[in-house]
């Protein structure tokens, strides 16, 4: 990782700047370098939508490279919906053009007196009007940019915001062409800089692929892994059912969130299985969307054959997407759930928050604490299986155009806290960032990963549904250590810029086949016990990020639905997550006190004395 792109956008200026290579070695890319230069050049306390807030767009060492599903990179900044540590990744075609175009980060700073977009042309970049996709949504304003900027033999790609993020909304994401950087508001940390898209293209002498710095060392460890990928089963399941293909599995072991956290089973679950969301969108799994050199192909192209939306095309629904417009609400319609997945793409909101806080509004609405005027009321009722009222209510966040579209589009903290009455035992967020779609009562290590993740609750900080992975989900022993291990290693592939499916012992393993990938694409002599340091370093960083801005022990929680009220039903009936006695044992291990602070030994081992608290930028 070599050159940073910064850009003033209150001045225009645009600079370059080389990265040291001590610190790629030791956070090599990703969300491990936004968290050194976060936390180094932004003080605490910053306020995520002034002008001085920095947001970043960061690619990994294995971005553009031959390294299988090498095509993810990242996003960081801090979170105006939750106040904490940010980062986001995605797949898809941006990352790798990036780095194609000469380029391994973005650094954005200020805010432009009017709309503007980021054009990268290679080493050429400008900045340039963008008062002609102001208001666009993101699918349209993507098209207008590709058509304007493509040249012959080359393909622009673009991330871009839409109205949500515009109007501020603090569940809006950012999009790159059906790809998501999802959670905790960071597109309206966009809009607020009056950043509506980041539009770049490789030069046309560009290499077509990120040459490794040792090639004779990579050969074997590449083969490896392309072994492995050929062999596994997962990513059969991925190709034929996407990330649904586990949705009937998680509901048998009453892990799927139903109307609002209620239950973990869901009583029309084939409905919205993988199977019938496949034969009924994707024309038997057939449609496939893969990303840049990727052999899984788990993202499917949806189209809707019957009902209100017949004839929409929508990129997916993906599981989580699926869940939370689906049985979060109540819904099985698999016509609404796309329709709602494609219109919070088009308005640019977060699915997952989005879904889970119109669940929630819902049970406050059958509760009496949300009474609707005459004419914000959706039709047939904001009720749980209204499917109608789901697809409304989406579009309302996106536009922002009366109370109630304001009140979803805050995400659930903020609606609970507005109801009042007792809202709050029912919002399921940690943190203030929405949960996703797992029951942690159906497997604790989920519920300690979602309760502890840096960024809020998150199913892939770590992944660690124990019913999925083949462990036992009732039992706290071991759980502290194995989430620990885990996040570390998540960590590390965020860094890299790999996506998650291949990496993280679901196919290849940290230790064992990125290790020699990972020093020969850099050329960093790292022994393992090096590499594997990498990822407790940057968990240790954003760890010490948010406990900078004032997150401790009471911040690692859980909704008092998931601790006080047992499971109703199923394989998880009558238990509730004994989350403090796992939280004891996370943190022994972490080298953490009792309050979750990294003690001063932990950070000086990790090369972290600057975030020590008396440092002078701590």
């Amino acid at each position: 990782m070599r050159s940073v792109l910064r850009a003033d956008l209150s001045t225009g200026g645009l600079t370059r700047e080389d990265v040291d290579p001590g610190v790629s070695r030791a956070y090599l890319g990703g969300k491990g370098l936004g968290a050194y230069y976060l936390y180094r050049r932004q003080a605490a306390g910053t306020d995520p939508l002034s002008p001085v807030a920095a947001i970043w767009f960061i690619a990994g060492p294995l971005t553009g490279t031959d390294m299988p599903c090498g095509n993810r990179y990242s996003l960081c900044c801090r979170s105006p919906l939750t106040g904490a540590w940010l980062d986001s990744s995605a797949s898809g075609f941006w990352g790798v053009e990036l780095r194609l175009a000469g380029w391994d980060a973005i650094a954005l700073t200020g805010r432009a007196p009017s709309p503007v977009y980021l054009l990268v042309e290679g080493t050429d970049v400008s900045l340039l009007d963008a008062s002609q996709v102001w208001g666009m949504n993101t699918h349209d304003a993507s098209r207008w940019l590709k058509d304007k900027h493509r040249r012959r033999g080359i393909e622009p790609r673009v991330v871009c915001i839409g109205p949500a993020g515009e109007r501020g909304a603090l569940l809006a994401n950012v999009i790159a062409e059906g790809r998501a950087l999802g959670r905790g508001g960071s597109g309206a940390v966009l809009g607020s800089k009056n950043l509506k898209a980041i539009v770049v293209a490789a030069a046309a002498d560009s290499p077509p692929v990120i040459g490794p710095a040792v090639p004779e060392a990579l050969a074997e460890p590449l083969q490896t892994v392309r072994k492995k990928i050929a062999a596994h089963p997962y990513p059969r399941r991925l190709r034929a059912e996407g990330t649904v293909n586990n949705l009937l599995t998680i509901n048998a072991a009453a892990g799927l969130p139903t109307r609002n956290f209620r239950s973990g089973v869901f009583e029309k679950v084939e409905e919205v299985g993988g199977k019938a969301v496949a034969d009924d969108l994707w024309d038997g799994g057939r449609r496939r969307r893969p990303c840049w050199r990727c052999p899984l192909a788990c993202s499917h192209l949806g189209v809707v054959r019957s009902g209100p939306w017949a004839g929409l095309v929508d990129s997916g629904p993906e599981y989580e997407s699926l869940w939370a417009m689906g049985p979060q609400c109540g819904v099985a319609d698999r016509g609404a759930i796309a329709a709602a997945d494609w219109l919070a793409e088009a308005y640019g909101l977060d699915t997952i928050s989005l879904g889970n806080t119109i669940g929630f509004l819902m049970e406050a609405s059958e509760q009496g604490l949300l009474k609707l005027p005459p004419g914000l009321e959706p039709e047939g009722g904001l009720r749980f299986g209204n499917a109608r009222a789901v697809v409304e209510m989406v579009g309302r966040a996106g536009r922002m155009e009366d109370d109630l579209g304001r009140l979803v589009a805050g995400g659930v903290r903020r609606a609970a806290s507005e109801l009042g009455g007792g809202a709050h035992a029912f919002a399921m967020h940690s943190k203030g960032l929405e949960l996703p779609g797992y029951d942690p009562r159906a497997g604790y290590a989920q519920g300690l990963a979602m309760a502890t993740s840096d960024r809020g609750a998150c199913h892939i900080r770590p992944f660690a549904f124990e019913p999925v992975l083949g462990r036992d989900p009732s039992t706290t022993e071991g759980k502290g250590p194995w989430v620990a291990d885990r996040r570390r290693a998540k960590a590390i592939v965020d860094s890299l810029g790999l996506c998650y499916f291949v990496a993280a012992s679901l196919i290849t393993t940290v230790d064992g086949d990125l290790f020699p990938v990972t020093r020969a694409v850099t050329g960093f002599d790292y022994d393992l016990e090096e590499f594997l340091r990498i990822g407790e370093r940057v968990d240790n960083l954003t760890r010490a990020f948010n406990v900078r801005e004032g997150f401790l022990r009471a911040e690692d929680s859980l909704p008092p639905r998931l601790i006080a009220e047992p499971a109703p039903e199923g394989a998880a009936k009558g238990r509730v997550v004994p989350l403090q006695a796992m939280l004891d044992d996370y943190y022994e291990y972490c080298g953490w006190d009792k309050e979750g602070r990294p003690k001063e030994e932990t950070l000086r081992r990790l090369g972290l004395d600057f975030a020590l608290p008396q440092a002078p930028n701590a």
